[in-house]
């Protein structure tokens, strides 16, 4: 029954539950029949049992949410923000049980951050420039990792201009 409990167990789990115990934990025999009944003769005797089993498990839903707080903790300084829907969950060990009761396992969590811009600020920064100044300005002022790409419209103009309505900022920034 130990085997069969387990069996049902793993196939009850959700891609991305870790399993802590292997073996399935007796909780509670629920009910033990016996054919014939025990002191009747016979010349087979059939037992049939309930048997309550635990296995303990920790939810893949259980382990993004605390990967989720630990990662939202990180960040207070509001520099760089957590993008939370590219939250990567990976085990590295096996869980392991101690005396008391007590398991642990690594687990490797990866995410992207981005950086939120005061676009009326990074406008500013461009006005009146010629694209390949404005471009290396950003990337120094901003701390971009890569050169960004100012497009003007139409082609022939060499300067971005000098009104803040006739720019857009379009993408985002990394």
């Amino acid at each position: 029954l130990t085997n069969l409990a387990r069996e049902e167990a793993l196939g009850i789990l959700e891609p991305g539950d870790v399993l802590i115990s292997q073996d399935p934990e007796v909780v509670k025999i629920l009910e033990t029949t016996t054919d014939p009944e025990l002191g009747s003769a016979g010349n087979e005797l059939l037992l049939t049992s309930s048997i309550q089993f635990r296995i303990l498990y920790a939810s893949a839903h259980d382990l993004e949410d605390l990967a989720e707080q630990t990662i939202n903790a990180l960040y207070t300084d509001g520099s760089f923000n957590p993008d939370l829907a590219t939250i990567k969950l990976t085990q590295i060990t096996d869980p392991v049980t101690t005396r008391d009761q007590v398991s642990r396992w690594k687990m490797q969590v990866t995410w992207n951050e981005y950086r939120e811009f005061d676009q009326e600020k990074v406008i500013r920064n461009v006005l009146g420039n010629k694209p390949a100044e404005a471009e290396k300005l950003l990337k120094d002022s901003l701390g971009l990792k890569y050169m960004p790409d100012i497009e003007i419209n139409p082609s022939w103009w060499f300067r971005i201009p000098a009104l803040p309505f006739r720019i857009r900022i379009i993408g985002e920034f990394e």
